[in-house]
């Protein structure tokens, strides 16, 4: 739930760094894999904390009905968004925290985490 840090800024510094034969790009490339991987898993999990306390706060804008159409979107396009998530800034954040609170089936969460996260990197 950070979107405001500066990783793509990072990304690029530590690509040129690696271009300078600065930083080895095997380690660099696994780094940021396992980064990547366990940033939304971190998020994942905030957002299913979150869905737990969400309707008790006294003045909560989040209706039943809203958790209810997030977790049928997660059921039906809950794959697709977090893999191609990762190529689009904005949902590239807030995606895992939504399949946390629509309590998408992590055992899923997780397979298409590994494969955006890995696929994103290896093919960049």
């Amino acid at each position: 739930m950070t979107p405001y840090l500066p990783g793509d800024s990072l990304l690029f510094a530590a690509g040129a760094l690696a271009g300078a034969g600065l930083l080895d790009i095997g380690i660099l490339l696994a780094v940021l894999i396992l980064a990547a991987i366990l940033g939304d898993t971190v998020n994942y999990w905030i957002g299913q904390t979150f869905e737990m306390r969400i309707l008790t706060w006294r003045f909560s804008f989040v209706k039943r009905e809203h958790l209810d159409k997030t977790r049928e979107y997660f059921e039906k396009y809950g794959g697709v968004t977090i893999v191609l998530g990762r190529f689009m800034p904005f949902i590239r954040t807030f995606a895992p925290f939504l399949a946390g609170i629509g309590k998408m089936r992590y055992s899923w969460f997780l397979g298409y985490n590994v494969m955006g996260g890995s696929y994103g990197w290896a093919h960049s």
